[in-house]
């Protein structure tokens, strides 16, 4: 029971438009919050890391698979929108699909839920793909597009 509420994942497959998205839940942790029993607005940017890892594993895309190949996925841009606050002790959903991809980058959605409705949060991120070794781009190496193609996720190249 303890760790049920401690951090509870549990993803989902939904089909919007034939694209795939995960929904993490959490439980939102003491440690998360301030003085005030308010979640500190750096939380939801890491929750929407929780998601666009569920996404990937979703999508057969293992994040530490590629880092294994030297392969790293780091964050471009991330923009959040705070429309409202979560407490301390509130479970909430967080929802991540693929917006886009193209030759260099991908795009990312995301929104949090409490109470399976109330939008608490949403925002996106951009993100590209590099060598371990020098930090170069590279573009989105085949496996990775061949498995977003089989979801129909837009290609803009």
């Amino acid at each position: 029971l303890y760790f049920k509420h401690m951090f509870i994942k549990e993803i989902c497959m939904d089909y919007v438009k034939n694209r795939k998205k995960s929904v993490s839940l959490i439980r939102t942790r003491y440690q998360e919050s301030d003085q005030m029993g308010l979640i500190h607005h750096s939380s939801h940017i890491i929750w929407f890391e929780i998601g666009r890892i569920e996404l990937f594993k979703n999508h057969g895309i293992s994040i530490r698979d590629l880092e294994k190949e030297g392969i790293l996925f780091p964050v471009l841009k991330i923009e959040a929108k705070y429309i409202a606050p979560v407490f301390f002790d509130e479970e909430i959903e967080v929802h991540a699909f693929i917006k886009h991809f193209s030759k260099y980058r991908i795009g990312i959605e995301n929104k949090i839920l409490a109470q399976k409705e109330k939008l608490i949060c949403k925002g996106s991120s951009e993100h590209t793909f590099v060598h371990k070794k020098d930090y170069k781009p590279i573009p989105v190496p085949g496996f990775v597009q061949q498995q977003l193609e089989k979801k129909d996720i837009p290609n803009v190249n």
